[in-house]
């Protein structure tokens, strides 16, 4: 094993990127808990990875833009299942391309709330048990078109990702 951390939160767990982290912590005997608004899809890769790889796995339906459901969720995963050691904040959302003057103010909200806002309010649930126990590993999940402007993506995504770069800075 490579990982000293016992248990991840996974944000955006259910498919793609936050899959594949979700599925490297599980192969290198981390307890993983998958985290997403697919509900169904988060519960079938958790017990997929449980039977895989024979370690503690779980899932919650959780909307990481809702502060108060991120505050709750998470707090109740760590009174019932302990310390969380790992948080890989990779729930994110884009919208298709199109010029910016055609994003709607709904969309530019939305995406920041989501890719943004979202890791803000994970970050702040997860801080206070790590301070306790002097230690964890935040991962925030960001993208190249953060530096690009976002060239074939949503102006909308490319910002809210520069965003997060500076949030994992200031962090």
């Amino acid at each position: 094993m490579i990982f000293t951390a016992k248990r991840a939160l996974v944000t955006g767990g259910a498919q793609g990127i936050g899959f594949s982290a979700a599925e490297k912590l599980a192969r290198e005997g981390v307890e993983v808990i998958i985290t997403d608004i697919n509900e169904a899809l988060a519960k079938e890769q958790a017990e997929n990875l449980q039977e895989k790889y024979g370690i503690q796995c779980y899932s919650k339906k959780m909307d990481v833009s809702n502060g108060q459901e991120v505050k709750e969720t998470i707090g109740k995963l760590i009174k019932d299942s302990g310390f969380i050691d790992i948080l890989v904040n990779n729930a994110g959302i884009c919208y298709p391309a199109k010029p910016l003057h055609e994003i709607t103010e709904e969309e530019w909200i939305g995406v920041f709330k989501v890719n943004v806002l979202g890791m803000i309010n994970c970050v702040n649930a997860v801080i206070p048990g790590m301070k306790e126990k002097r230690f964890g590993k935040i991962i925030n999940m960001s993208s190249s078109s953060g530096f690009t402007g976002g060239i074939s993506v949503s102006a909308s995504y490319a910002v809210s990702k520069a965003g997060v770069m500076a949030l994992t800075k200031n962090m």
